[in-house]
């Protein structure tokens, strides 16, 4: 869904199925990139690159099948705009600090 890395131009709303959050950065001795968490219907991700126009803090993949909505930048300002605070409050509570190296994702959901 998203690569770790890239620029962040939408954020997403998992429908359905699941999706498992990486950090390619950091491999085991096999080369398997480090699972962060696994997301499941409702979850949302990918506002960061929204919110603070950040780079992709991890990669997000989809193991088997999901149902994700795109919300583009645009249509994120034009229709969701005033959500915006919320949403930078939330994220100071998802993501904490991990040594000052890297954030922590924790899961999130739509409420």
């Amino acid at each position: 869904v998203i690569r770790q890395g890239d620029k962040g131009d939408a954020m997403f709303i998992l429908e359905s199925g699941e999706v498992e959050v990486v950090d390619e950065k950091v491999v085991d001795e096999s080369g398997v990139a480090k699972l962060l968490c696994k997301l499941g219907p409702s979850s949302y991700f990918g506002e960061l690159g929204l919110l603070n126009s950040d780079i992709r803090a991890a990669t997000v993949r989809v193991p088997d099948r999901a149902t994700v909505l795109i919300i583009t930048r645009r249509a994120f300002e034009q229709h969701l705009g005033q959500l915006k605070d919320i949403l930078k409050r939330n994220a100071e509570d998802m993501y904490a600090a991990d040594g000052g190296a890297r954030k922590k994702v924790i899961p999130a959901k739509l409420e």
